[in-house]
C-alpha cells in the first residue's frame, strides 16, 4: 500500500531480520539510477487509437464481456447444461459462500403453534457454528416426503392452515428462522451494527447469502426421500438461489419471485445484493439449473426472463417448469406440493 524510501527500508530490515541476511537494523537503501522515463512506458509514443480514457468506459466493457461470455452458456443442449453447471454453478456457489459443512441438531422442546404439536431445536453447521433456530411438525402417519417452509420474518409468520393441510398429506414439516428473523437475531452494538464498516461485503457474506446458507444447511438436515422447499416474500429469491446449488434430484421448489426485475442492476443491488451474482447468471440462470426437479415461480413480472430456464427444462422429460404472473393461491401451493 505503499512505496516510499522509509517502507522500502523498514521492509529491507525485516528480510534482514528473519532471513538472517547479512545486513543490520541501521540499514538504508544505496544511492540507485532509474531507468529512462521512455523506457518504463508501454507506448512511447501516445496510446494506440481506441484506447480506454475513462472508468465508466472500462466499466462498461467489462459488463458487456462478461455478458457475451455468459451467452456461451445457454442450456439450450445436454452438454451445454451440463457445462453451466460446472462453470456458472460453481460460481454461484462461491458467490454464497457455499461449503460442505456438516449440521448436528439439538432438540429444545416440545410446544405448540397455531393448536399444532411441534418440536423447537437448533442447527448447527459445524463449519462456522451457524445456529439455526428449526421447528418440526411432525404427522400422525409420516410419509417418505418432507416440506421446509421459509418466510422471511421466520417460523412465526407461516400461515397455520398451510401446515395444517401438509400434516393430513402425510408430510412432517419443518420451518426456520433465517438470518435477521424470530429467534435468528443476535446481539448488536448500535455503534457498529453488522454491514456498517466500509468493504464489509469484501470480507463477510451479505445478509441474502447468509439467509441463502441458512436453507441450504437446513435442507442438510432433511433426510426424506422427497422434500419440497417453498420460499414466501423475499424468501422465494433466496430458495431459489438454493435450490440451484445443491444436488438433490427429487425436490419441488416454490419461489414467490416479488415481482423482481431480473434486468435490472439496480433491483440486485437493492433487493438482493450478492457480490458476483450476475457474473453466475443471476436469478434466471439460478432458475434453469433447477432443471432436474420441479419449479414453480410464481408473482413474476416481464422483468424475470424465463428462457434459459425453459431452455434447461426442456432437456428433461421428468422436471416440470410453471411461470405465473399472479401469486399463488394456497390450495394451489397445496395442490402442487401434495400431488404424486
Amino acid at each position: 500500500h505503499g512505496y516510499n524510501l522509509a517502507m522500502r527500508e523498514t521492509v529491507y530490515r525485516w528480510f534482514a531480520k528473519w532471513l538472517d541476511l547479512p545486513y543490520g537494523d541501521d540499514y538504508t537503501e544505496p544511492p540507485v539510477e532509474p531507468e529512462a522515463y521512455e523506457n518504463l512506458l508501454a507506448f512511447i509514443e501516445g496510446l494506440p487509437e481506441g484506447a480506454i480514457t475513462n472508468h465508466e468506459d472500462l466499466i462498461g466493457q467489462c459488463i458487456q464481456a462478461s455478458k457475451n461470455a455468459l451467452e456461451t452458456y445457454l442450456p439450450d443442449t445436454l452438454e451445454s447444461l451440463s457445462e453451466n453447471r460446472r462453470i456458472l454453478g460453481e460460481a454461484l456457489r462461491i458467490t454464497i459462500g457455499y461449503d460442505d459443512s456438516t449440521v448436528t441438531y439439538e432438540r429444545e422442546t416440545e410446544t405448540q403453534f397455531a393448536g399444532l404439536a411441534c418440536e423447537d431445536g437448533i442447527l448447527i453447521g459445524t463449519r462456522r457454528n451457524i445456529r439455526i433456530p428449526i421447528r418440526t411438525f411432525t404427522p400422525e402417519t409420516p410419509s417418505n416426503t418432507s416440506t421446509l417452509l421459509i418466510h422471511p420474518q421466520g417460523t412465526n409468520a407461516i400461515y397455520s392452515p398451510l401446515i395444517h393441510s401438509l400434516l393430513d398429506n402425510g408430510q412432517t414439516v419443518y420451518t426456520i428462522d433465517p438470518l435477521g428473523a424470530g429467534k435468528n437475531v443476535s446481539e448488536e452494538n448500535p455503534e457498529e451494527p453488522r454491514n456498517s464498516h466500509r468493504f464489509f461485503n469484501t470480507f463477510n457474506r451479505t445478509d441474502d447469502a447468509e439467509c441463502i446458507y441458512d436453507i441450504i444447511l437446513s435442507l442438510r438436515h432433511i433426510t426424506s426421500e422427497s422434500i419440497n422447499i417453498v420460499g414466501f416474500g423475499h424468501a422465494g429469491l433466496w430458495t431459489l438461489i438454493a435450490g440451484a446449488t445443491i444436488q438433490n434430484t427429487n425436490m419441488r421448489i416454490v419461489s414467490d419471485v416479488n415481482k423482481f426485475n431480473a434486468t435490472s442492476e439496480e433491483d440486485y443491488l437493492k433487493r438482493l445484493p450478492i457480490p458476483g451474482i450476475l457474473k453466475a447468471g443471476g436469478l434466471p440462470n439460478a432458475a434453469a439449473l433447477i432443471a432436474s426437479n420441479n419449479l414453480l415461480l410464481h408473482n413474476t413480472s416481464d422483468a424475470f426472463d424465463t428462457s434459459w430456464a425453459e431452455a434447461a427444462f426442456s432437456l428433461s422429460s421428468d422436471a416440470t417448469l410453471t411461470v405465473q404472473n399472479d401469486l399463488l393461491k394456497n390450495d394451489d401451493l397445496v395442490n402442487f406440493l401434495c400431488e404424486d
